[in-house]
């Protein structure tokens, strides 16, 4: 809850004022070129955000759930320690030892990868956006405006998409958190509700 959605809260305040820095000043400038770049960045932002964020809620969950059930075997292993080795239980607890760690590593790998996903795909916007955007500039007016428009989008794509990228994926870490903490928040609410017969 600390570390996970707080600091997130925290980059994600710095990154939205530096988006609110740059779309100041990208607004001076031009401001058709900078609300048509903000708006297409965004869009793609969002548009990405409501791809992963319940896969990565679910794999964060799964990733909670493993390793509590990790955690319960190694505890059940460590107090039935002689009754597993009288009854020869030990590859039995080997074999769901690498079973719950296999399963582990696919949720934090799969994961890991997310955010590579939008990486991706945001820069693929910038250079698709720029290309688009010089031909139709160099179509619809004459070159110096036309490069001049480019330059300011591509000012902005080079600026404000790492922005945006953190952003979304502050989003998706603190939906991610959110779902590893529910497990916690649950037993902590039960636990105040529990009351103690005096």
């Amino acid at each position: 809850l600390t570390i996970s959605i707080l600091g997130a809260v925290v980059i994600l305040a710095s990154d939205l004022s530096l988006v609110l820095v740059m779309a100041v000043g990208l607004l001076v400038v031009d401001p058709t070129t900078a609300i048509g770049s903000f708006i297409f960045f965004v869009v793609i932002a969002i548009f990405l955000y409501r791809l992963s964020s319940t896969r990565v809620r679910f794999l964060n969950a799964s990733i909670a759930e493993t390793t509590i059930r990790g955690n319960e075997k190694i505890v059940e292993v460590l107090t039935n320690y002689r009754e597993s080795i009288v009854r020869n239980r030990r590859a039995y607890y080997a074999k769901e030892f690498g079973k719950n760690r296999l399963a582990y590593s696919r949720f934090a790998a799969e994961n890991a990868f997310i955010p590579n996903i939008s990486k991706y795909v945001l820069e693929s916007s910038v250079v698709i956006g720029a290309i688009l955007l010089s031909a139709t500039q160099f179509i619809l007016q004459d070159a110096r405006h036309a490069v001049a428009t480019l330059a300011i989008f591509l000012a902005a794509g080079t600026r404000v998409a790492p922005a945006i990228l953190r952003i979304q994926q502050g989003l998706l870490q603190i939906k991610g958190a959110s779902a590893q903490a529910d497990l916690t928040l649950k037993l902590a609410q039960e636990v105040e509700n529990y009351s103690i017969a005096p």
